[in-house]
């Protein structure tokens, strides 16, 4: 039996309020540990229409999902909502690690809810 593998993530910073139409960050920290390879971490905002980007201070190119290495790594989630929905605003960042054979060997999420939401 090798390594197990070992994800977590956790919520750094969450807006209390967003104004839809303009870009709001979410703050996560990702930790990977052990035998690992392949994690990809993977954005997503249910029923609202959105774009969500997430970027690492370690020079990954920015995307709605990114490579994670080993160890602790802060990752961003820069998220633009077009429309201030009748319920929460939900984002939620998911880390997922694969084997050779495409099994999932780890997987975590955190969420951020905002129950505020501003229509300019």
């Amino acid at each position: 039996m090798g390594l197990l593998c070992f994800c977590n993530i956790s919520l750094d910073t969450c807006p209390d309020t967003v104004t839809s139409g303009e870009s709001f960050n979410v703050q996560f920290l990702v930790t990977v540990m052990g035998n690992c390879e392949n994690c990809i971490a993977t954005c997503e905002v249910p029923n609202v229409f959105h774009s969500c980007i997430l970027s690492t201070p370690n020079g990954v190119i920015p995307g709605p999902s990114i490579p994670i290495e080993q160890g602790i790594t802060p990752v961003l989630a820069q998220v633009i909502i077009g429309d201030c929905p009748t319920e929460d605003i939900t984002v939620i960042v998911t880390v997922r690690c694969l084997n050779e054979f495409g099994q999932v060997t780890c997987e975590d999420s955190a969420e951020c809810v905002i129950q505020s939401c501003i229509t300019p």
